[in-house]
């Protein structure tokens, strides 16, 4: 996207795991500047049982991590695709910790003067775990250094045959990102949102499935 004009993609897999009926998942990118913008990802999933989220921080230096949400380590049992393991390899990461979750979240990664805000909006009940997972690209082909580097991996598991995940991620040096993410109800399966900053805000409608909606802010708009 350009500094005027946002960009936006959406992209199915129903047959990446047996017995989906929808895979999908839809990226919008707002610009705020020239150099500035959020991206509003919208994960939907229907089929199975067990739905997993993921996020992993920068490749190419070390972040920190910061949840609005007590952690605690956690096993990270088996991994939810069965007999589809090796396509997820949950095995690679390391160092699990996990919160049970039922509310609006809000996660911030930090490193070489940067920060990564990420709003997890109508998360609903489900599991946060975070985890490190190989940086490969900070170890250059060095098999041996592969144990120095790591990324955060952050993951919002529900247990559920339908499943959707709004998140809302800016990456930014501003000294005011991001304030608030409210998400209001809307028929026909679209997504509404409204995004706050210092200046007021962007008010954001999708509709994934390409069908159309209709919905009311509270205001009554």
């Amino acid at each position: 996207a350009s500094a005027g004009e946002a960009g936006f993609v959406s992209a199915e897999a129903p047959g990446a795991f047996p017995g989906l009926r929808t895979y999908r998942r839809t990226v919008l990118l707002v610009p705020t500047g020239p150099e500035t913008g959020f991206l509003v990802d919208v994960f939907d999933v229907e089929g199975g049982s067990t739905h997993d989220y993921w996020l992993h921080g920068a490749a190419d230096f070390e972040q920190g991590v910061e949840v609005e949400a007590p952690l605690a380590p956690v096993d990270p049992g088996p991994d939810p695709n069965g007999s589809n393991a090796g396509r997820a390899r949950y095995d690679f990461l390391r160092n699990w910790l996990g919160s049970e979750v039922d509310r609006d979240l809000r996660i911030r990664l930090t490193g070489e003067g940067t920060r990564t805000d990420i709003w997890m909006s109508g998360s609903g009940a489900g599991q946060l775990r975070v985890a490190e997972g190989p940086a490969v690209r900070r170890a250059q082909e060095q098999d041996a250094d592969l144990e120095r580097y790591w990324f955060p991996a952050i993951c919002l598991r529900r247990r559920s045959t339908e499943s959707r995940f709004v998140t809302v991620i800016e990456a930014n040096r501003k000294t005011d990102p991001i304030r608030e993410v409210s998400r209001f109800p809307c028929e026909a399966g679209c997504v509404l949102l409204r995004v706050s900053d210092a200046d007021g805000g962007w008010i954001i409608g999708m509709a994934p499935a390409g069908i159309g909606f209709k919905g009311r802010l509270p205001d009554g708009r």
